[in-house]
C-alpha cells in the first residue's frame, strides 16, 4: 500500500481537489501541491492570506473573507462558494471552494480547511477532508464487470480481518458485515450512484466486524476514468467521531428543549475574531426576532440600563482563567417593548490547542419573575414572622443527618435562650427538657426508632437556664428517606403554660365536684338510714316517761331526759345534714313570694329572745328599712337569718349586743347581723364556711354542729345571693345576707 503522502496525492489526483488551510488566529496559510497548481502558484513561492485573496476577483475575495470569518459561528458546518481566479500568467476560470472549521488540523490552533477545485471537476471535498487527516483511511477497488474487489491492509483491518487476507465479495459484505439497520439505506444510495447521478458515492454506515464489535465507517467512492466500470473508494473508521456527533446532537437537542422549557439563552464569542452566536431564546430575552443577527458588544451595551452598563462592560473585557466560571447580574430594556428585565449571565472561557483562552461561552437566565416571587415570599415570610411573634409561636427545623438546626428568635426565647443564638445540638436540647419529661423524649426520638408517621404533636416541660419551668406544645412533620428513616424535621412550638395550668385546675375542680357529690349522696343516704332507728329510740323513750303502770324513779327519769336530749340533738344534727345535702345537690326547691323584710326580722328576733335573755345579750333591729320587700322563699330567708342571729347570740359576751339592719340599692338588698363577740382570727377566716368546722370551739360549752354557716351560705347562693363575713378580734363579727332585686309576677310588686 502507498504511504499517506502518496495516498493523499492519489486522492487529489483522482478528485482534482487542492487542499489548503488558514489559521483562524494568525491567518497563517498552508497550501498542498494540488492547491498551488490550481491557483497557479510557483511550487517554491510562499504565500500569506492577503496574497492568497489577491488571486481572486473582488467579488470572490469578499465572499471568501466573509466565509472564513463566519466559519467559527457555524461550528463544524461546511460552507461552499465560487470565486473567479484572476492571477498573473494564469487563465481566468471559476473555482469552487468548500470549507469548514476544525480544531485539530496540522499546525496549531483552530483553522479553516479549504478544498479548491475547478468548476467542472467532480466534487469530492469531503473525501479530501477525511483523507487529509491521514489517520485510519483504507482504500478499496471494485470491478463492477467482473465483481472482483481488492481491499488494502488498512481496509481489512477496519473490518477485523487479517491484513493479508482476501476481500469479501459484495454479497458477502452485505450479509456478513453490513449492519441490518443500515442495509436498506446503503442499497438505495448504491443504486443511485451506479445509475450515474453524477455525484460520488458517500455515506456513513455501521458494520459488524469479524470480532463482533459494531463500528461506524465512512466511505466515499467514484468511478475511475478509462475503459471498464471500476470504482475506487476510501473508507475510514469514524466511530468515535460519530458517537461524539450523535452525543452532541442529542445534547444539542436536550439543550434546545431545556432552553425552551426553562427559559435560558446561550451563546459564545471568539476573542480573536470578535464574532459569536446567540441562541433563539437569548434573542427573545432581549426582544430581538429569532432571525436577527448576533449583536455586537456595542449594540449589547446600548440595551443595558445605565446603572448596569459598567458592570456588563467590565465583564465583557474580563480576563478570566480558562475553565473559571463567573457570573454577573444586569438590567436591560427589551428592544421590542422597552420593558425592564433583570438577567443573570454565567460565563466560562474555553482554550485553544495552545491552552490559551479563545472562546467565551455563556448562558443567560431571565430572573425578573423569580426576583418578584422572591420579594413576595420574603414579604410573606416577614408578615408570617410578625404574626408568629405576635402570637408567641416559634418556628424550627432540624437536619438529622447533618446534625444542624435552625431556631427563630421566638423559639429561642421560649427555651430561655438569647436572640440570634445558634440552635442547640440534640444533647443540648435534651438538657433543656424538664427531668420528668426527659426520659420519654429520649425514647421518642432515639435514632434507632423507625417512625411510622410524618406528623409530630406533643406537650412537654422545659426548664430554662434561669430555672423557670414552662409547658411547650410542639407541632411538626418529618421527612423520610427510602429506608423509612427520618432525615429532617420542621415545625412550630408555643407556650401553653397558662392553658395547661387552667386545664389542671379545671380537672382538679371536676374531681373535687365529683368527690363532693359522692359525699353529699353518702350523707343523704346515711342520714335517712339514721333517722329511722333514732325516731324509734326517741319514741320508746317517750313511752317509758309516760308509762303510769311502770313509773320511773327520779334517777331514771333524769337519765331518760338526758338520753332524750342527746337523741333530739342527734336528730337535729341529722336534719341539718339532710338540709345541707339537699341544698348542695340542688334538690331543695324554692317557693318564692313577696316578703317584707321587717316582718321576717321581727320573727327571727322573737325566736331568739329566750336565748338572748339567758346569755344577757340585747337584740336590736333598725326600723328605717321596714318597708323593703323582696321576692324570695320566706322559709329559707328566715332559716338563714335565724342561724346568723343565733350564732351572734351564742358567740357573744354577757351584756353584749346584736344589731340587725336592712339596706337596699338598685340591684341588691342587704340584711346585716352585727355582734359584739370576741371576733375571729384573720388566719381562720378562710375556714369559716367549712362544714363541721367550729374554728377550735368544738370542745367548748357552746353547743353546735358546725353546719349552720355552711348551710346558710348554700341557701343564699341557691336564692341567687351571697353570704359575706367580716370579723375583728376584740370588736366582734358582721355577717351580711345579700339578695338580688328581681321582678316578681306582674302587678304583684
Amino acid at each position: 500500500m502507498p504511504d499517506p503522502a502518496s495516498l493523499l496525492a492519489f486522492v487529489q489526483s483522482v478528485s482534482g481537489v487542492g487542499l489548503c488551510w488558514v489559521d483562524v488566529g494568525t491567518r497563517a496559510l498552508h497550501l498542498e501541491p494540488r492547491a498551488r497548481e490550481l491557483l497557479a502558484i510557483d511550487g517554491a513561492a510562499s504565500l500569506d492570506w492577503p496574497q492568497f485573496l489577491e488571486r481572486f476577483d473582488e467579488r470572490g475575495r469578499a465572499a471568501l473573507e466573509r466565509a472564513v470569518q463566519a466559519a467559527p459561528g457555524g461550528l463544524d458546518e461546511v460552507f461552499e462558494l465560487r470565486a473567479r481566479l484572476h492571477a498573473p500568467a494564469a487563465p481566468e476560470r471559476t473555482l469552487k471552494i468548500r470549507g469548514r472549521l476544525t480544531h485539530d488540523p496540522p499546525g496549531r490552533g483552530a483553522a479553516v480547511l479549504l478544498a479548491v477545485e475547478e468548476e467542472e471537476a467532480p466534487a469530492s471535498g469531503a473525501l479530501v477532508g477525511y483523507a487529509m487527516a491521514m489517520v485510519g483511511i483504507g482504500m478499496w477497488e471494485l470491478d463492477l464487470d467482473s465483481g472482483r474487489e481488492r481491499w488494502c491492509a488498512k481496509t481489512l483491518e477496519l473490518y477485523g480481518l487479517p491484513a493479508d487476507g482476501p476481500a469479501p465479495t459484495r454479497d458477502e459484505w452485505r450479509e456478513r458485515f453490513l449492519h441490518p439497520d443500515d442495509a436498506v439505506r446503503q442499497a438505495q444510495r448504491a443504486a443511485v450512484f451506479l445509475a450515474g447521478d453524477g455525484q460520488p458515492y458517500e455515506m456513513d454506515y455501521r458494520v459488524r466486524r469479524a470480532d463482533g464489535r459494531v463500528r461506524w465507517l465512512h466511505s466515499r467512492a467514484a468511478f475511475l476514468p478509462g475503459p471498464g466500470r471500476r470504482v475506487v473508494g476510501l473508507t475510514m473508521d469514524i466511530t468515535e467521531r460519530k458517537e461524539a456527533e450523535l452525543g452532541a446532537a442529542e445534547a444539542w437537542q436536550l439543550l434546545d428543549m431545556s432552553a425552551a422549557q426553562v427559559g435560558f439563552g446561550f451563546g459564545y464569542r471568539d476573542r480573536s475574531l470578535g464574532i459569536g452566536h446567540w441562541s433563539t431564546q437569548l434573542k427573545r430575552m432581549y426582544g430581538l426576532p429569532p432571525a436577527a443577527p448576533t449583536p455586537s458588544q456595542q449594540e449589547l451595551l446600548q440595551w443595558v440600563v445605565p446603572e448596569s452598563r459598567q458592570v456588563v462592560a467590565g465583564n465583557l473585557q474580563r480576563q478570566a482563567a480558562v475553565g473559571e466560571v463567573f457570573e454577573f447580574r444586569h438590567d436591560i430594556r427589551r428592544v421590542s417593548d422597552g420593558e425592564r428585565r433583570t438577567l443573570l449571565t454565567r460565563s466560562v472561557w474555553l482554550a485553544d490547542a495552545a491552552g490559551q483562552p479563545w472562546r467565551i461561552c455563556f448562558a443567560t437566565v431571565d430572573i425578573t419573575d423569580q426576583l418578584a416571587r422572591e420579594r413576595q415570599v420574603s414579604e410573606a415570610l416577614q408578615r408570617l414572622q410578625m404574626a408568629t411573634q405576635a402570637l408567641g409561636i416559634g418556628t424550627w427545623e432540624r437536619d438529622i443527618d447533618a446534625e444542624r438546626g435552625r431556631w427563630d428568635d421566638t423559639t429561642l426565647a421560649l427555651f430561655g435562650l438569647p436572640p440570634g443564638a445558634p440552635a442547640p445540638t440534640h444533647d443540648e436540647y435534651l438538657q433543656l427538657i424538664h427531668p420528668l419529661d426527659r426520659d420519654w423524649m429520649v425514647e421518642r426520638f432515639h435514632p434507632s426508632r423507625t417512625a411510622t408517621s410524618e406528623d409530630l404533636e406533643f406537650t412537654f416541660r422545659v426548664q430554662r437556664p434561669d430555672g423557670v419551668v414552662r409547658w411547650l406544645h410542639v407541632l411538626g412533620s418529618g421527612e423520610f428517606n427510602g429506608e423509612g428513616r427520618v432525615v429532617r424535621r420542621v415545625g412550630i412550638c408555643m407556650d401553653v403554660t397558662e392553658r395547661r395550668v387552667a386545664e389542671e385546675a379545671l380537672h382538679a375542680k371536676e374531681l373535687a365536684e365529683r368527690a363532693n357529690q359522692a359525699k353529699t349522696q353518702f350523707l343523704s343516704r346515711m342520714s335517712h338510714e339514721l333517722r329511722t332507728p333514732l325516731n324509734a329510740v326517741l319514741g320508746f323513750a317517750q313511752l317509758m316517761a309516760l308509762d303510769a303502770n311502770a313509773p320511773l324513779s327520779p334517777t331514771q327519769q333524769q337519765r331518760l331526759q338526758r338520753m332524750q336530749g342527746a337523741g333530739w340533738h342527734l336528730l337535729a344534727l341529722i336534719d341539718d345534714v339532710l338540709d345541707l345535702t339537699s341544698v348542695e345537690s340542688r334538690e331543695a326547691r324554692l317557693k318564692p313570694q313577696w316578703v317584707r323584710l321587717a316582718e321576717v326580722v321581727e320573727e327571727v328576733l322573737a325566736f331568739n329572745e329566750p336565748a338572748a335573755a339567758r346569755e344577757q345579750v340585747t337584740l336590736h333591729a333598725d326600723r328605717a328599712a321596714r318597708d323593703l320587700r323582696v321576692w324570695v322563699d320566706p322559709r329559707r330567708v328566715k332559716q338563714v337569718l335565724v342561724n346568723l342571729v343565733s350564732n351572734a347570740v351564742k358567740y357573744n359576751r354577757p351584756g353584749g349586743r346584736v344589731d340587725v339592719s336592712c339596706s337596699a340599692s338598685a340591684s341588691e338588698l342587704t340584711v346585716c347581723v352585727r355582734d359584739t363577740g370576741p371576733g375571729i382570727e384573720a388566719e381562720r377566716m378562710p375556714e369559716l364556711f367549712q362544714p363541721f368546722n367550729r374554728l377550735g370551739r368544738e370542745s367548748g360549752a357552746i353547743a353546735g354542729t358546725g353546719i349552720g354557716l355552711t348551710l346558710s351560705r348554700q341557701l343564699a347562693e341557691l336564692m341567687g345571693g351571697r353570704l359575706e363575713a367580716d370579723s375583728q378580734l376584740g370588736v366582734g363579727s358582721e355577717f351580711r345576707l345579700v339578695l338580688p332585686v328581681v321582678a316578681g309576677p306582674a302587678g304583684d310588686y
